[in-house]
Formats: structure tokens, C-alpha cells, sequence
């Protein structure tokens, strides 16, 4: 009897030094990477946008995500579709679209499949008319944003968050 009760208590010595160990905490995130914004409260600050844009996530536990780059030496908007591990995933979709809330008034932006290799793209582009309408959302706090993108046969969306920056001007 003697014996069990050693055991049972180094077992429960065990068990709370295991526990004590497993704080739950995450891991600092790494700092190599460029700060993004996004939509759904899930810390994009440790992926690196591999384009240099804005993140969005998309689908079932970030399954996806989407690259908003606003391209000031073109005055163009590029929006890049991304795996989870923030690789290019190439789709073979016509267009995504872009929904913007700015100022009470909603416009729909759709934004063309370039560069296809296969009838399939990562990289949707849009002119000058949503890149300045990015510009009046950045500058409003309260504008909102969807991303629109089916994958694999099943729509994606994602809430659009930029903060506001300085552009380069040539």
C-alpha cells in the first residue's frame, strides 16, 4: 500500500511540474518580416506579405489569404492569392472583387486574372480608379473592405484593414 501511495504521488509531482512548464504563452513573434494589416484578429505581424502589401485573410482558419499591393509607380492595385504558408496559389478565376464602404457610399471593384500560365493566376489587377479609391479609404476610419474570392469552387471573403501611410511621390 505503502507503495502505491509513492507513486501516485511522484505521478502528481510529475503532472503539475509538466503543467507548470506548458504556460500556454506564444513564442515571441520574429521581427523579420513586414507589418500587415488585416481583418479577423488572428497576428499576421510574423508572416511576411511576400509582395509587400496588405494581408487579408480568407477562408476556414486562414486557409488563404489575400495580398492587397497599392503600386504608386503605376498607379494600379495588384491583389495576390496566397496558400496558408503565404505561398502564390494560382486560381483559374477571372477576377476577384473588391468591396469598398468609404464615406457611406459602397462600390464594387472587379480586379482582372494577369499573368496566366495555364488558365490559372495568383495576381489580379485593377487601374486607377480603385487605386485612388484606396486612397480615400485608407484616409477614412471608418471604411470598410471585402475581398471576394472563390477557391476550389467555394467563395472566400475577407475583411480589408489598411492603415494609412505615406506613398512615394516621383
Amino acid at each position: 500500500m505503502r507503495c502505491m501511495t509513492i507513486l501516485s504521488t511522484a505521478l502528481f509531482l510529475a503532472t503539475a511540474l509538466f503543467l507548470a512548464g506548458c504556460s500556454g504563452d506564444p513564442q515571441p513573434a520574429s521581427s523579420g518580416g513586414t507589418t500587415t494589416t488585416t481583418g479577423g484578429g488572428h497576428d499576421e505581424d510574423a508572416e511576411k506579405a511576400p509582395h509587400g502589401g496588405h494581408i487579408i485573410e480568407l477562408g476556414h482558419e486562414h486557409k488563404y489569404h489575400g495580398e492587397l499591393v497599392h503600386d504608386d509607380a503605376t498607379t494600379s492595385v495588384i491583389v495576390y492569392i496566397l496558400d496558408k504558408d503565404m505561398k502564390d496559389l494560382p486560381i483559374p478565376e477571372a477576377n476577384v472583387s473588391l468591396t469598398l464602404t468609404v464615406g457611406g457610399a459602397t462600390k464594387t471593384h472587379e480586379l482582372a486574372a494577369a499573368d496566366l500560365v495555364d488558365g490559372k493566376t495568383a495576381k489580379f489587377t485593377a487601374g486607377k480608379e480603385l487605386f485612388d479609391a484606396l486612397e480615400e479609404f485608407e484616409a477614412d476610419k471608418n471604411a470598410t473592405g471585402k475581398l471576394r474570392v472563390t477557391i476550389d469552387g467555394t467563395p472566400n471573403s475577407g475583411d480589408v484593414k489598411m492603415e494609412p501611410h505615406e506613398h512615394e511621390k516621383k
